[in-house]
């Protein structure tokens, strides 16, 4: 606590220094160090800003508190597994302590005041565990029930650390309620430390949230192991510095955040779950995914940072509404495997740059104006791994910086089949479309420089799949819809990107793309006008209606190309 209002002091100061030069630039905002739930409920109006072009538009203290929150790294944990046993405390009418270091405050309070390690058991139908000393202090939970009708369940006013251990095979409940009494210092959850929270141990803890967050610390949360079902008024897990995921299993189904830091998140392993009302995963500073598996089914957003976001390994699966991977800076992706697939916004959204180096990426997102890659207009890099991006549009690949071939496909409709086979008729891509889409970004390793490919539609594919690509699949049959010729980097085989001709995608079908580049030929004895105007006795109607077609001439009802 004491190294994050060091902290707060140095951006309050500054954030005073930059509001009083720009006096008038965004409405006063509540300080982030209060949950910080509240100021995000604010952003979100606003929308995510970001960087060249975008930091305009957040306030002084917000790009304070991201810029602080960057500078801010994760501590590695020395795990203390040596204890002094300190006392079994038996919870219920009477409570009973046997040993030192703890004694019964009132009625319903077990007050801790020594370092070392307690035993707990038993049952409060409305009382808490409160420590309060300089030391490094071990809750083993044995088979508790806790409940706090107007406070937390546990309470860490003040520790060196406080390590949380569920004993093996235990089933722990710990329950604040709605409101809670008035204190000198704002408790926001159920487990609430002041200082650094370790979550470890062989059992279980439910964590019910009635009030603010589950388990939240004004330092940093380390998941070491053990098994947590959490659910929250606001966030299943906050914290003012950062959080630290290397193990366990986590269930967590929140109101705001499953997951929210005022610093940096790393998640190193362990299986998370989260069904949220708003964000899946938020850091004000860098999250990192090295490995484990993040399964988020509702959210708005899934993986947020407000600054950079990078995966290395682990799965990341999205099902929400807004983005499945968003980032104010950067985002990079150098392995594992990432699904999103977004019902209103982009797949993966970086509002800097982004870098895809390996990994599997299935990114399914929005119709136009959204789509599965977005880089706001700046160019993504590809230089290795599997890449499918489906919706309205995508980023487009840098032809320069870019190390592997991508393509550009048109669109295609729910249950189509596509497969792009190789002059021998080997499949190099097979691909059953669960979501229509308008246009796809696909880069592959199996798609090279300078080769001739056919892709095909409505033949069957054999195989497993995940999310409708299939890896090592076979495609037979179908029809063949068009050939294209990797000869750049960034190849339009029927589809376009942000920074290709429009939003708009073709559909592909055999006939209808030209792949030389030239003009598809006109009928005999017309021409294309040369300088935009209409044709002779050409008229645009006023009235938003379609333009008259020559007679016994019909406009396609589904957006595709004539036959040639």
């Amino acid at each position: 606590m004491k190294r994050k209002y060091l902290k707060r002091f140095g951006v309050f100061c500054l954030s005073a220094v930059l509001l009083l030069g720009t006096a008038g630039c965004g409405e006063e905002k509540e300080n982030t160090s209060d949950a910080g739930t509240e100021t995000g409920e604010v952003q979100q109006e606003n929308g995510m800003q970001q960087g060249p072009g975008g930091e305009n538009q957040l306030t002084e203290e917000e790009l304070a508190a991201y810029e602080e929150a960057d500078a801010i790294e994760i501590e590695e944990l020395t795990l203390k597994t040596k204890w002094e046993e300190k006392a079994e405390i038996t919870l219920g009418k009477n409570i009973t302590i046997e040993g030192t270091g703890a004694e019964v405050s009132g009625e319903d309070t077990v007050l801790i005041t020594k370092g070392g390690a307690y035993v707990i058991s038993g049952s409060l139908s409305d009382g808490m565990i409160q420590v309060d000393t300089e030391e490094e202090v071990k809750l083993v939970l044995n088979g508790v029930s806790i409940t706090n009708g107007d406070g937390p369940a546990i309470y860490v006013k003040s520790a060196e650390s406080c390590y949380i251990e569920t004993a093996e095979g235990t089933e722990n409940i710990l329950t604040d309620g709605e409101s809670y009494e008035e204190t000198e210092e704002k408790l926001k959850g159920t487990v609430f430390s002041n200082d650094r929270l370790v979550l470890l141990g062989e059992g279980t803890l439910t964590v019910n949230g009635n009030y603010n967050h589950a388990i939240c610390s004004d330092d940093e949360v380390y998941v070491i192991s053990g098994t947590y079902e959490l659910t929250a008024l606001k966030d299943g897990i906050h914290t003012n510095n950062w959080i630290s995921v290397t193990d366990g299993t986590l269930n967590i189904t929140a109101t705001d955040d499953g997951m929210q830091s005022e610093g940096p998140i790393e998640i190193n392993g362990g299986n998370i779950t989260i069904a949220s009302e708003d964000k899946g995963i938020t850091a004000y500073g860098d999250l990192t995914v090295t490995e484990g598996t993040i399964s988020i089914s509702k959210c708005t957003e899934g993986l947020e940072s407000k600054n950079d976001l990078v995966m290395d390994g682990g799965t990341v699966e999205v099902v929400g509404s807004d983005d499945g991977l968003n980032a104010r800076t950067s985002i990079t992706i150098n392995g594992g495997i990432m699904y999103a697939e977004m019902s209103a916004g982009d797949a993966i959204d970086s509002n800097g740059s982004m870098t895809i180096n390996g990994g599997l990426v299935l990114a399914f997102g929005a119709q136009q104006p959204e789509g599965g890659i977005d880089c706001d207009r700046n160019e993504v890099q590809i230089n290795g791994g599997t890449v499918i991006g489906t919706g309205g549009t995508n980023s487009s690949p840098s032809e320069t910086e870019s190390s592997q071939v991508s393509v550009l496909l048109g669109s295609a409709s729910e249950g189509d089949t596509i497969g792009i086979l190789d002059s021998e008729g080997n499949t190099v891509f097979a691909f059953a479309v669960s979501k229509a889409y308008s246009n796809m970004l696909l880069s592959v390793e199996t798609i090279t420089s300078d080769q001739t490919y056919t892709v095909y539609t409505g033949g069957t594919i054999t195989g497993e799949n995940y999310h409708g690509y299939y890896e090592s699949g076979t495609y037979e049959g179908g029809t063949e819809a068009l050939s294209f010729t990797t000869d750049s980097m960034v190849v339009s085989a029927g589809g376009t990107s942000d920074g290709m001709g429009g939003p708009g995608g073709g559909k592909m079908q055999k006939g209808g793309m030209r792949n030389d580049g030239e003009r598809p030929e006109l009928p005999e004895g017309e021409e294309m006008p040369g300088n935009g105007e209409m044709p002779e006795g050409g008229e645009m109607p006023q009235d938003g209606e379609r333009p008259e077609l020559p007679e016994g001439e019909e406009m396609p009802e589904n957006g595709e190309m004539p036959e040639a």
